[in-house]
């Protein structure tokens, strides 16, 4: 996923931005994206020569296709092992597991962990 053409911005720059987005809590439209980016450093968080209107809705829409397109999966284990190289000798916790339970359940008697009420 490299540079398209048509934009400046690399596919892992818009990924970059659109986390730093996340990071704030900011739930604004993909149009909206450049007044975002105004309020940040963009050449010191990201690169040199771009500006915030370089992260149109343009760019973050053609980013998420090709996330589509190539499997989120992928692009989230490329981001982890990265991350993992870079603490490598120190503590990191690399659990991606989540378990959510909702809801009533019937246990059977004598099931293993459950106790009859």
């Amino acid at each position: 996923m490299g540079v398209d053409p048509r934009q400046k911005v690399t596919c892992g720059e818009a990924v970059v931005a659109m986390v730093l987005n996340a990071l704030g809590f900011v739930d604004r439209p993909l149009y909206l994206f450049p007044e975002f980016m105004a309020t940040k450093p963009v050449e010191l968080l990201i690169r040199e020569w771009l500006k915030a209107d370089d992260f149109n809705d343009d760019v973050l829409g053609r980013t998420l296709d090709k996330l589509r397109d190539n499997g989120p999966e992928s692009a989230f284990m490329q981001i982890t092992a990265n991350a993992y190289r870079e603490c490598s000798g120190r503590f990191l916790h690399g659990d991606t597991t989540s378990i959510n339970l909702q809801g009533e359940y019937k246990h059977e008697e004598g099931e293993p962990g459950c106790s009859a009420d």
